[in-house]
């Protein structure tokens, strides 16, 4: 096992593994997320009931201004806001 030592006892080579396995996946995840990371804009919309909701969302083309008439588009559990 990387990171154990000899005559080192097994719970203590148990745990260095577990220290190493765990800083590995730290890394990865944070690798990942720089590499996928895209410029994003949060929205806050309040619907004609009264009731607001937060979208964040992958910026585009669009540039929203506040009192804008946009629509909600629900696909597969996401939603986007998009002007009407």
């Amino acid at each position: 096992m990387a990171g154990a030592t000899q005559g080192g006892s097994n719970a203590e080579s148990n745990v260095i593994g577990l220290l190493v396995g765990v800083a590995g996946a730290a890394a990865g995840n944070a690798i990942e997320r720089m590499s996928t990371r895209e410029d994003a804009t949060e929205l806050l919309v309040q619907l004609k009931g009264g009731e607001r909701r937060a979208v964040v969302q992958a910026k585009g083309a669009e540039v929203f201004v506040p009192g804008d008439a946009v629509i909600l588009i629900t696909t597969g559990g996401k939603v986007r806001i998009a002007k009407k």
